[in-house]
């Protein structure tokens, strides 16, 4: 962490790699990085306004390379942790909506909640996967089935990635893929 400073009662750590972004982004002849950059703060921002509104607080934000990840002072009910960890994901497909007119604008929200829709730790969706797993199955049971979705899920993006690259010789699929694996292997959930 390179930046860490607190806010009211919530401590804000910020990564090395969030603030390269932020550098290249400044230096980026193109718009499309400071959209997802601007995209991907307010999807941040969405969870963090539905805490308030569910009456609880961020105690810990620790802001990376591929978002935020936010430690709350109270623990949620199911329902409320489930809307907790998908409002980020509806906020950026309510924007592709609203922004259906502009190529860039939509691409980005689209891109940023489809990756983020995806049920694979720690992304939202996988989150919310976890927390729908963990209350209707016993720890164990939950823990295998929902290893082996994102196992499979990883494998298919993985793959297209590889079909993405091919086509395009876009590579950030494949850094996501990297980041997705290394998070899948280096913690246990």
């Amino acid at each position: 962490m390179i930046l860490i400073f607190k806010v009211k009662n919530c401590v804000v750590k910020v990564s090395y790699l969030f603030v390269l972004t932020l550098s290249f982004s400044a230096l980026e002849k193109t718009k499309t990085l400071f959209l997802f950059l601007v995209f991907s703060f307010l999807h941040e921002m969405c969870h963090i306004l539905c805490l308030f509104v569910f009456d609880n607080s961020p105690q810990k934000i620790n802001i990376s390379f591929f978002g935020a990840g936010i430690v709350t002072y109270r623990e949620m009910s199911f329902a409320k942790e489930v809307v907790f960890l998908l409002s980020g994901v509806v906020f950026n497909y309510l924007m592709c909506f609203v922004f259906q007119s502009n190529k860039t604008v939509f691409e980005v929200n689209l891109i940023l909640g489809f990756v983020n829709s995806l049920p694979v730790f720690p992304l939202d969706g996988g989150r919310a996967l976890k927390c729908m797993i963990e209350h209707f199955f016993d720890f164990e049971v939950g823990r295998n089935v929902f290893k082996t979705i994102s196992i499979f899920t990883l494998v298919l993006l993985i793959v297209f990635s590889l079909y993405v690259f091919s086509v395009s010789k876009n590579m950030s699929l494949i850094f996501i893929c990297l980041y997705l694996l290394c998070y899948l292997f280096n913690n246990s959930y």
